[in-house]
């Protein structure tokens, strides 16, 4: 039971090692800062309690575009 155990955690967690990678979204200072492509509101509500990220920073600028404002 324990390796069908240890299996599926591996193949979860290569799982979300691939989804983190296409959506382009990498850590540049361990446990500190990260970076990645635009997410939307369901790849945000997953991404930002996981990695316990309280600040976003907007590089693109103004915009009134919905995605923005979700």
């Amino acid at each position: 039971m324990s390796r069908k155990l240890t299996f599926a955690a591996t193949i979860l967690i290569g799982a979300f090692a691939i989804y983190l990678i296409a959506l382009n979204f990498h850590e540049i200072e361990p446990g500190e800062v990260y970076r990645a492509g635009q997410l939307n509101k369901t790849e945000l509500s997953l991404i930002l309690p996981y990695f316990k990220i309280k600040t976003i920073v907007n590089l693109r600028g103004p915009n009134e575009a919905q995605w923005y404002k979700d």
